[in-house]
């Protein structure tokens, strides 16, 4: 069940996803500080989550690139084709509520608004279930991974399985 989208047999989706999710955790810590410094912290905080939330959203259209490739490429088992069809749809969902936090931000005079923080405060929720998901798919399912690259590992990991 290797991954089609690597190089030198390192899958690129792992990799790809911590550009949308770090910038995606500085948008809910710069929005708290938005929140917390009312008028004044909107106007200091709101441009830096916006920023961030756009250069999420970039970087999750290419982590989804990189993940539908795999989604459509590697033959996966049941239970994991299961947990990967809600994986791929938790962060389309996700990515979503970050869109509609960029465009309510966008609309906003001020540049943040709270309609914004809740979308993309409950879309960094549904990142945070998906994440869960998907190390659910490679530990469990083994989905990425290259059974028996390493047969010491591979012994461990039957003695570990008694």
């Amino acid at each position: 069940m290797r991954s089609r989208a690597s190089i030198a047999g390192h899958p690129l989706h792992p990799a790809a996803v911590a550009i949308p999710i770090g910038a995606f955790t500085i948008v809910l810590l710069a929005d708290l500080a938005a929140l917390a410094g009312g008028d004044a912290g909107a106007v200091r905080w709101g441009p830096t989550a916006s920023f961030a939330l756009g250069v999420g959203i970039v970087g999750a259209l290419l982590a989804a690139g990189l993940g539908f490739i795999d989604y459509f490429k590697v033959t996966f088992s049941n239970a994991g084709f299961r947990l990967a069809r809600l994986h791929m749809m938790f962060n389309l969902v996700a990515v979503g509520l970050m869109a509609l936090s960029f465009w309510l931000r966008w609309s906003d005079p001020d540049g943040w608004c709270v309609p914004g923080f809740v979308a993309s405060t409950v879309g960094f929720a549904i990142l945070g279930a998906s994440g869960y998901l998907g190390g659910e798919m490679v530990f469990k399912h083994k989905i990425g991974v290259v059974e028996n690259a390493d047969p010491e590992a591979t012994e461990l990991g039957k003695k570990d399985a008694r």
